[in-house]
């Protein structure tokens, strides 16, 4: 049976398309994801990646798993976060999609005070375009992105953080 942990690394190689940088997300060594990794690859006589100098792609079967491994990630973070509701916790990651401007200079004061209140909520910010942030959205790649444009969308719902009246 497959692991819900070999299942967080292979969905942070396939997003970082680089072993080394998906073991710096993950805060493990990057000899540890290539353990998940090929372990995975060898329980299932598989390879899920095209490994190309330091960075790898998903081979067909790698991009076949891609969205049944989001979800099952997805449903037991969702697991998890009810299980700590019940418990009165407030905990798990949080990653949110930015523009540059918002990423650099709106953000780290607002994770502050965030982290202040919800010490167990481990944010993550991704750096991108507006329009980046958009697709992201509707594939629901993430659950909050932070732009200065106002997206117009039945299946976005945005809501202004601030004016500013510059």
């Amino acid at each position: 049976m497959i692991e819900i942990s070999s299942l967080h690394v292979f969905l942070a190689a396939a997003e970082e398309k680089n072993f080394s940088q998906a073991a710096k997300r993950l805060h493990m060594s990057q000899s540890a994801v290539s353990q998940h990794i090929q372990g995975m690859e060898r329980a299932y006589h598989m390879k899920l990646f095209m490994r190309r100098g330091r960075s790898v792609a998903l081979t067909e079967a790698g991009a076949a798993l891609l969205p049944m491994a989001r979800e099952i990630v997805r449903a037991t973070r969702l697991l998890e976060d009810r299980l700590q509701e019940i418990n009165h916790q407030v905990v798990g990651e949080l990653l949110i999609g930015c523009s540059t401007s918002a990423g650099k200079y709106l953000m780290p004061a607002l994770l502050s005070i965030f982290q202040e209140k919800y010490s167990d909520v481990h944010p993550r910010v991704k750096i991108m375009g507006r329009e980046i942030i958009h697709d992201h959205l509707l594939n629901q790649d993430i659950p909050i992105g932070v732009t200065s444009k106002l997206f117009e969308h039945r299946e976005i719902e945005c809501l202004p953080l601030f004016e500013d009246n510059i």
